[in-house]
């Protein structure tokens, strides 16, 4: 059995409650901004990332909570830049594969 799948980015500076797609199998956030990025429960310094990933034909299911924090020192002239980079790997069933296909070509 074949499973295809595409992912989906999102890049965010704002805080957010991610609801995962019905077929998602992974999951992944980078702070790309200057401030501290909080992925459930977990602080991601600028630069730093997390995934939560499935094996093949895993179903990832749940939501995730991402916010941003001033850090607790704030050298002079600091201007905080929140920004993340959500992206979600979900499988397509043969209607959507097919479609994508298509627009892919």
């Amino acid at each position: 059995m074949i499973l295809n799948y595409t992912i989906r980015t999102n890049v965010t500076g704002q805080a957010l409650n991610i609801t995962l797609d019905l077929r998602s199998n992974g999951l992944s956030v980078r702070n790309t901004g200057n401030s501290i990025c909080v992925f459930n429960d977990d602080p991601l310094q600028p630069g730093e990332s997390k995934s939560i990933g499935g094996n093949k034909g895993e179903i990832l299911k749940g939501r995730f909570a991402l916010k941003f924090q001033t850090p607790a020192v704030v050298p002079v002239g600091y201007v905080q830049n929140d920004q993340a980079v959500v992206t979600e790997k979900f499988y397509l069933d043969d209607d959507a594969w097919a479609l994508f296909k298509r627009k892919s070509s």
